[in-house]
């Protein structure tokens, strides 16, 4: 498959109406969360959170394990503590399926770079690769900040600050 540059420029693209964004509990999926918030709000677009439970994943199989429903609803919570409304939903099946599903009626999905499970390389995590490449429509992949023990991570795709502002006062955690 081949994937073409789309030329998209976050200042002036205002027909952003409809966001989604895939939420695993991680903190890379949390930190996308955020990023995507401060695009709802600036273009005062539709904001939903999708977590994807896979058959088979550790939420079937470990009941320690944070339950899905409760992690986008605190997520969807504290946007709205902020002024953002997000809506949120949790459904079964393959994430890429579920994610790409969903893109076709979206403007923009924004998925973390990495999910539940670090990943310690400059590449993306296997659900957000594929997306790049299945998506309907722009996808925004945000990384996890630079730590120094990790040099090759990528910068941040999200101008500093701008979308910071729309967690102010706890932030999506």
């Amino acid at each position: 498959m081949e994937v073409s540059a789309v030329s998209w420029n976050p200042e002036t693209s205002d027909d952003v109406r409809r966001i989604v964004v895939g939420v695993d509990g991680s903190a890379c999926s949390l930190l996308a969360v955020a990023w995507a918030a401060g695009e709802a709000r600036a273009r005062g677009a539709r904001l939903e959170l999708l977590y994807v439970i896979e058959p088979g994943s550790r939420h079937y199989l470990d009941p320690g394990e944070p339950d899905p429903a409760v992690v986008v609803a605190t997520a969807a919570g504290r946007l709205a503590a902020t002024g953002v409304r997000a809506h949120a939903h949790v459904t079964t099946g393959e994430a890429v399926e579920q994610l790409t599903h969903r893109s076709e009626h979206a403007d923009l999905l924004v998925l973390g770079a990495t999910g539940m499970a670090p990943h310690h390389g400059i590449l993306h995590g296997t659900v957000t690769q594929a997306c790049v490449h299945t998506a309907s429509c722009p996808v925004v992949v945000v990384p996890f900040p630079h730590q120094p023990s990790h040099p090759h991570r990528a910068e941040t795709v999200a101008p500093a600050g701008r979308h910071e502002a729309a967690l102010a006062g706890g932030g999506v955690r």
